[in-house]
């Protein structure tokens, strides 16, 4: 029998938990924030898991973290980004890749 991947938890450096926590909220993740004494919280939405991890002195500029999120509709996904507010810079789908870029001190790349 071969053992089968069930699902895979990126785990995001970010600057600040608190602010990263509260950006992906905005994003429409459901997010909680780890209840041990590390700043750590986790993101959900759709299946999709992410990890976000503080790390003290992380220079956004130079974080090389990134991800690719494949969904359905980019562009239904960007107008709900869009319309919610997020921060950070939105760029609209190019070839069904929407992107999101956080306000510089969350430094993760959703």
């Amino acid at each position: 029998m071969v053992a089968q991947l069930q699902q895979l938890a990126a785990v995001l450096p970010v600057s600040d938990i608190n602010e990263a926590i509260e950006h992906h909220r905005s994003l429409g993740f459901a997010v909680r924030a780890y209840e041990g004494d590390a700043p750590y919280g986790y993101a959900e939405r759709d299946g999709v898991h992410l990890h976000l991890a503080q790390v003290a002195g992380l220079d956004p500029a130079a974080n090389l973290c990134s991800l690719y999120l494949y969904v359905d509709d980019a562009d239904a996904l960007h107008g709900q980004w869009s319309k919610a507010g997020v921060r950070g810079r939105l760029i609209p789908p190019v070839a069904y890749h929407p992107a999101v870029t956080p306000p510089a001190s969350a430094a993760t790349r959703p």
